[in-house]
């Protein structure tokens, strides 16, 4: 499995996201960024992905099952 955060600002604490949710939110539909990880007591609790990073990321997955 790939690392979940490749980029410190992959990282969201869950009250960040809780408090931002619409501007979080924005900043994956747009594209300006492909993934964020919420992180609650330094833990990652969810992954909050733009639909073309879960369908790259499914891709991926299809050819390593045929291949």
């Amino acid at each position: 499995m790939a690392a979940l955060v490749e980029r410190a600002d992959q990282v969201i604490s869950a009250t960040e996201m809780s408090r931002n949710f619409s501007s979080n939110i924005s900043r994956i539909a747009s594209g300006q960024q492909d993934r964020l990880v919420v992180m609650k007591a330094g833990k990652p609790l969810a992954v909050v992905l733009s639909l073309d990073e879960l369908h790259r990321l499914q891709s991926g997955e299809r050819a390593r099952d045929v291949g």
